[in-house]
């Protein structure tokens, strides 16, 4: 005969069938009543009834359809019934296209707007912590551990988790609105790349590292991405919150949009220089000057790194500045409240002048001195220098499966070019003027449409994405000429 399933607590009618978590804590049962789904969570020790307490308060506060509604709670809040959610955990969806990724990162930023306009801030915000229903929608879960009103988020003893936290949450400051759009910015930067901004398992490191530098540019990672949309995330994880967005709402709708917009240049290799100059852009942004000499050959990545620092300056907060009279009349100010950011030239004795007064009278100006040789008189001075790495065979092949070239080229490419980054962009700059604009998912169309044309509609539902967001797409590469629209604008196809 068929056993029975195990028969568990039962409060207000609903009953516990299945026991899916125990802590020290808590523990928690899949639960029925009347053949509605539920969960019953039931408090162990003094701490889990406070998190009972402090969930069945938050969840009364929040009404949207993607966050548990709570059914019922004891007296004490020694126990609770919330709603079930039937789905996959986020963390164990394996490999998503970007822009389903993009979709669920927009509906989690509508989440966070409804939570954020009832007061609330979650603080906890990782996949383990989403689910996915039937209908790949994410639903928010957890509201016991981190999330707090922020009428009570006072400095005080760390919440959350490590890897996904963001600064202030790290420092022990008072939680806000800006501490989620980082976490979200974690956790898309996550799904895209199979990595976080700061990788290291090490705990001690997770909670250093975000305060000590900054996080590789995602489009290093991943090539490809739509420019709009890295530079978004990135801007999530800028470290100061001012800097980041500062609407949830509005970010939903500017992640949906970003997915139109033209592929970041492609950027790979270097990653020691890269590095070296981030670090050195985190100092700047804690209120201490320098000069950094960036010295190479022609063409040996010295612009590209360059640009990505102060790219990395401006997303922090940083004044950055293209000319030399007004950083002077900043530098001349009584008060000077930031780092100013600026790149010179080795052979302007104007821009060396400026070197040598920031080292000599320790100028609030961060200075990037492109050079064609190591500085030896400013080096002894106390500037830093930075030469780019030449690129490695790798590098050279993943830098060609971005253009769609033949892999086998790389090694006589990496010879014949010595590795370095701008003359392998002149032997390419055919290629370059093309296929680089298009970011993955443009990319992808083009695949798909090669041998016939195809709907928007089946695109549409191939990509994971709106009609509407597909249109923009295909309307992109119709004005690039490498599609054409067909029978009356319902299809499209690749151009021949």
């Amino acid at each position: 005969m068929p056993q029975s399933p195990p028969t568990g607590p039962t409060r207000d009618g609903w009953t516990g069938i299945e026991l899916l978590q125990t802590s020290s804590d808590i523990q928690a049962w899949r639960a029925e009543k009347n053949g509605a789904a539920g969960l019953i969570k039931i408090a162990l020790t003094e701490d889990g009834q406070a998190a009972l307490s402090r969930e069945a308060t938050l969840l009364i506060r929040v009404s949207h359809p993607h966050v548990p509604s709570l059914k019922a709670a004891g007296p004490e809040r020694r126990w609770l019934v919330r709603e079930y959610v039937d789905g996959t955990c986020l963390d164990d969806c394996g490999d998503i296209g970007l822009g389903r990724i993009v979709e669920i990162g927009a509906c989690l930023a509508e989440i966070l707007g409804e939570l954020h306009r009832a007061g609330l801030v979650h603080a906890d915000l990782k996949p383990a912590n989403v689910v996915l229903d039937e209908n790949e929608r994410p639903h928010l879960l957890d509201f016991g551990t981190a999330c707090v009103e922020l009428s009570r988020a006072k400095p005080g003893q760390f919440r959350g988790t490590l890897g996904y936290a963001a600064p202030e949450q790290l420092q022990g400051q008072a939680l806000r609105t800006e501490t989620d759009i980082y976490s979200l910015g974690v956790l898309l930067y996550r799904l895209i790349t199979g990595r976080l901004p700061y990788p290291d398992a090490d705990p001690k490191a997770l909670a250093y590292l975000p305060l000590a530098t900054l996080p590789e540019p995602i489009a290093a990672i991943k090539p490809g991405l739509p420019q709009d949309l890295s530079q978004l995330i990135m801007a999530m994880l800028a470290r100061s919150p001012k800097n980041r967005p500062q609407d949830a709402a509005e970010l939903a709708e500017r992640l949906r949009a970003s997915l139109g917009s033209p592929a970041m240049p492609i950027l790979v290799g270097m990653g020691q220089a890269r590095a070296s100059l981030r670090s050195l852009v985190s100092v700047a942004v804690r209120g201490q000057g320098g000069v950094v000499v960036v010295y190479g050959k022609k063409g040996s990545g010295r612009r590209s790194i360059i640009e990505e620092a102060l790219e990395s300056g401006r997303r922090e907060g940083l004044p950055v500045k293209d000319d030399l009279q007004e950083v002077n009349r900043l530098l001349s100010a009584t008060l000077v409240e930031e780092v100013v950011m600026y790149c010179g030239e080795e052979n302007s004795p104007e821009d060396v002048g400026l070197a040598s007064r920031i080292l000599t009278d320790r100028l609030p100006c961060f200075l990037l001195l492109r050079s064609n040789n190591p500085l030896v008189v400013l080096e002894r001075r106390g500037a830093r220098h930075v030469v780019p790495d030449a690129l490695t065979l790798e590098d050279v092949s993943s830098w060609l499966d971005q253009l769609g070239r033949p892999a086998g080229q790389a090694s006589a490419l990496q010879r014949r070019c010595k590795g370095l980054p701008g003359r392998i962009l002149e032997a390419l700059s055919f290629q370059m003027q093309g296929i680089s604009q298009l970011n993955e998912l443009e990319r992808r169309v083009l695949e798909l449409t090669k041998a016939e044309s195809i709907s928007i509609e089946s695109l549409a539902e191939i990509l994971e994405l709106s009609e509407h967001a597909t249109v923009d797409i295909a309307e992109r590469l119709i004005d690039l000429n490498l599609m054409e629209p067909a029978a009356n604008g319902t299809h499209v196809q690749a151009a021949h």
